[in-house]
């Protein structure tokens, strides 16, 4: 399984969401290690749970920093969150249930595709936006409307 290549060119320039970012690639990297390796179902359902995780943090943080922004593509943004989220824990909860490699692939390559065309697309669009924005992400409001689906 191929990895995925983290690279300056991915930078939004807003050093949490950077930072959100570099987490998600580390942990796309961490499942599609842990299948190449044959490490078990257990372990890759573990990394699994840790990236649904850290994927509704980083989509409630980038949310509330849209709105907070006043960015004007906060809603389709979310949308795009939701839709992919929504995807994700369809084939995690698959994969929890029958435990196929396949679906841990799938899933795998899924996120890569999307992650990477979503960094380099809709997340490009704001940065500018949001580098002209001060905030915090500690009083971050929970807004992923999937976050929620365990």
């Amino acid at each position: 399984m191929t990895k995925m290549i983290w690279n300056e060119a991915m930078k939004v320039g807003v050093e949490e969401l950077d930072e959100d970012h570099i987490k998600l690639v580390a942990l796309l990297n961490e499942v599609a290690d842990a299948i190449a390796t044959s490490q078990g179902r257990d372990t890759v359902n573990e990394i699994l749970g840790r990236l649904m995780e850290s994927m509704k943090a980083h989509f409630a943080r980038e949310e509330d920093f849209l709105v907070k922004s006043g960015y004007p593509g906060a809603a389709e943004h979310q949308s795009e969150h939701d839709q992919i989220l929504r995807t994700a824990l369809e084939l995690q909860a698959r994969f929890r249930n029958d435990g196929s490699p396949m679906i841990s692939v799938e899933l795998v390559s899924t996120l890569q595709s999307w992650l990477g065309n979503h960094i380099q697309g809709a997340d490009m669009q704001y940065g500018p936006r949001l580098n002209t924005t001060v905030f915090t992400s500690a009083d971050s409001q929970n807004r992923c409307a999937v976050c929620a689906i365990v």
